[in-house]
């Protein structure tokens, strides 16, 4: 395995990611449809937060006060209700998106005009989207969530549906403001679904460049090793050779010294010594440059040393190490 760090390359997923994924398996979530769920949670809880500090900005402003409780708790309820596709948003993108949509388009009708809400749902719910679907697909999918939100912007516009909720303080009457308003909500959700969705798209084919560079860079090293591999056992067969070729050359140097002293036996007993002497000598070097050879052939592909069962038999010039 190739080490991204190794190579400095930058990994497909960030650090906080790491720990994030981390912190989860400690308490038990491993899975991927595990962390979907506990990332729903955790945007459903901020969307609590984000209402809280909305309703209070609304309250100070006055808007709040014509609205009926029925009408604050539907835009909770459907708020909340946003983060519960998330929980799939990585097997079923585009189910996800499509649902948050349907939610965000009852959440547009239901609000109070002159006023637009976005969680973090829609946000995420496009992104997903453009990281996991092929740009085609993603398009259309963006583009079928507009025309979900364009019903509900439609809905906005008419106030028949806030009407309903706060009965006799709601125009139902169609009116330029209305419609302008409900364009410039309609507006506000393509940019936010266009531009989540180009963000995905662009972290996705980072990803994907990421990996590809991961990738060549693995096989340049895998090449780089089987050349290493290759030159190493080149060299083992040169000195192959010339391990025969120096056995050659000792034993048949050897094989002549030996016959010269066998004629000198007789004639001259005490060169024939010498010349006993002179062959077990040379015949000590020869075994020596063998053992040399021989030795290193027989040591790892990787440069370690080889089994003990595979080195050579220790001889007398070894006794004092053994």
């Amino acid at each position: 395995a190739v080490d991204a760090a190794a190579l400095g390359v930058a990994r497909p997923r960030g650090v906080l990611a790491d720990r994030i994924r981390t912190g989860l398996a400690r308490i038990g979530i491993r899975t991927a449809a595990g962390r979907d769920a506990a990332a729903a949670v955790a945007w459903a809880v901020l969307t609590v937060l984000l209402l809280g500090v909305l309703a209070a900005l609304v309250w100070a402003d006055g808007t709040a006060r014509s609205m009926s409780p029925a009408q604050g708790a539907v835009i909770a309820i459907l708020a909340v209700a946003q983060c519960a596709p998330l929980a799939f948003r990585r097997r079923h993108p585009r189910s996800t998106l499509l649902a948050v949509s349907l939610l965000q388009a009852a959440l547009v009708a239901v609000i109070p005009p002159h006023f637009g809400f976005w969680a973090a749902a829609p946000v995420v719910a496009a992104y997903t989207v453009g990281a996991l679907l092929p740009p085609a697909s993603a398009v259309r999918v963006v583009a079928a969530a507009i025309g979900i939100e364009a019903v509900g912007a439609i809905l906005a516009a008419t106030g028949q549906v806030r009407a309903m909720l706060v009965p006799g303080t709601v125009d139902a009457r169609l009116s330029l403001d209305a419609v302008i308003a409900a364009a410039s909500i309609l507006a506000s959700g393509l940019l936010i679904a266009a531009a989540s969705a180009a963000v995905g798209s662009w972290v996705a084919l980072r990803r994907r460049h990421d990996g590809d560079v991961l990738a060549r860079a693995a096989e340049s090293l895998e090449h780089q090793a089987t050349l290493s591999r290759a030159a190493v056992a080149a060299e083992r067969t040169r000195m192959a050779r010339e391990l025969h070729d120096v056995a050659a050359h000792h034993l048949t140097a050897l094989v002549v010294q030996a016959g010269a002293a066998e004629r000198l036996v007789d004639l001259d007993p005490e060169r024939a010594k010498d010349s006993l002497r002179g062959i077990r000598l040379q015949g000590r070097e020869t075994l020596d440059a063998l053992r040399s050879i021989v030795g290193i052939l027989r040591q790892a592909p990787d440069g370690e040393g080889g089994d003990a069962g595979t080195a050579p038999v220790p001889g007398l010039a070894d006794l004092p190490g053994l």
